[in-house]
């Protein structure tokens, strides 16, 4: 779980594909982003980019812009097992 201070947005993942968003200031859910992964373990935020870096089970880590909502890239290599940590 990470706190994206530019939205005021808390950001939780886990058994599924879907990045959960929470806004604090307004006290509701937003429209969660879509992983291709099919279940999310970790992520992180960068402060200075305003993005968002999530794992998968099946080895899988995206990149999500903050900015445009979208995902910004993805790493798939080959026969990596489950991402369990990512770090900015």
């Amino acid at each position: 779980m990470i706190y994206q201070p530019h939205s005021a947005d808390l950001v939780t993942v886990g058994s599924s594909n879907e990045i959960y968003r929470l806004n604090l200031e307004m006290g509701r859910f937003q429209a969660p982003l879509m992983s291709e992964s099919p279940s999310l373990t970790c992520l992180d935020y960068s402060s200075a980019l305003n993005s968002l870096a999530v794992g998968g089970v099946d080895g899988r880590i995206e990149f999500w812009d903050f900015n445009k909502k979208d995902k910004a890239a993805e790493i798939v290599p080959s026969g990596a097992g489950e991402i369990s940590c990512v770090k900015f």
